[in-house]
């Protein structure tokens, strides 16, 4: 975005110029399907990636919390509504609470950066 001022109307040259680069985080929902679950059973989350320009295939991550920081769990491409399901199997010995959030990335044809859903729970027994 580029800014010129003039300070008289009939100025020929801007008494002052400026430029700004906007960056836009991409956003997105997610919500999983059943919030308690047994062990050795697939958490299914649903959600749309959101924003006017939505092509087909968009990239998103399905992350889950591990101490301090998130790890990749799990891919899926949007439809062309935007919207996508991801799925993540849990093992055996899981058991209690765990936290998901979904990563979008920013790629050549998508007009928004890296943007990151809210965080959600879900309790395995």
């Amino acid at each position: 975005m580029r800014v010129s001022y003039f300070a008289r109307a009939l100025d020929a040259m801007p008494a002052g110029r400026g430029s700004a680069r906007v960056k836009v985080r991409s956003k997105a929902t997610l919500r999983p399907v059943h919030r308690h679950l047994g062990s050795r059973v697939r958490a299914t989350f649903r959600g749309r990636v959101l924003g006017r320009f939505r092509p087909a295939g968009i990239r998103v991550e399905l992350q889950g919390r591990r101490r301090r920081s998130y790890v990749t769990l799990a891919t899926a491409a949007t439809k062309p509504d935007g919207s996508y399901r991801v799925t993540y199997r849990f093992t055996h010995r899981a058991r209690g609470r765990y936290v998901f959030r979904l990563r979008v990335r920013h790629y050549p044809r998508f007009p928004y950066f890296l943007g990151y859903s809210r965080a959600t729970s879900v309790f395995v027994r």
